[in-house]
């Protein structure tokens, strides 16, 4: 016997442990009177695991191998039924990580993708964003425009306002404007 790890421990309390037989049933040094037989002991742990993933109770007697009396003569399950039941209790039935690991990485795999779908999203959000402060800054600057337009001149700007318009009025604006662009 090994002293360290799983078999540090006589192996009824290991199979115990499993819940495969129970405690103080296995019937080492005590002839056969206790002992469990492992099939059974098989079945009970099978039966247990697909009671806790809810697996519907004569379905799990059949997968088992046991009976469900006379109801087998007016129930036909069919094989897809028993296989998509069986699938509920297969994390729990199974003692190779494999299954649940390969559960696990769809899971990841599928909040990554949303991760990236929510990353997209968001970077549609910031684009229109930007798009709408433009928006805004280009309408605060026209309203900027209509307000110094809308706004009552001061004295300095009304004379000069009243001296362009004199000069359009005798037709020496368009020559004065043309004066100043060709200075530039």
């Amino acid at each position: 016997m090994f002293r360290g790890g799983l078999f540090c421990q006589p192996p009824g309390d290991l199979a115990a442990r499993a819940e495969i037989v129970e405690k103080g049933r296995l019937g080492f040094g005590t002839g056969h009177r206790n002992q469990v037989p492992a099939v059974h002991g098989l079945r009970k742990f099978c039966i247990t695991q697909m009671a806790k993933a809810k697996v519907d109770t004569e379905i799990a007697k059949l997968l088992t191998g046991h009976s469900i009396g006379v109801r087998g003569r007016y129930l036909n399950y069919s094989e897809d039924d028993l296989l998509q039941e069986y699938l509920k209790a297969v994390d729990l039935l199974t003692i190779n990580e494999t299954n649940r690991l390969k559960k696990k990485v769809d899971v990841l795999k599928d909040k990554e993708h949303e991760i990236q779908s929510l990353k997209q999203s968001i970077k549609s959000y910031e684009s229109q964003m930007v798009d709408f402060t433009e928006r805004q800054n280009k309408m605060q600057s026209q309203i900027q425009s209509l307000l110094k337009i809308l706004t009552p001149p001061s004295e300095g700007q009304a004379e000069e306002i009243e001296f362009s318009y004199q000069l359009d009025k005798e037709g020496r604006l368009s020559e004065l404007k043309e004066k100043e662009t060709t200075k530039r």
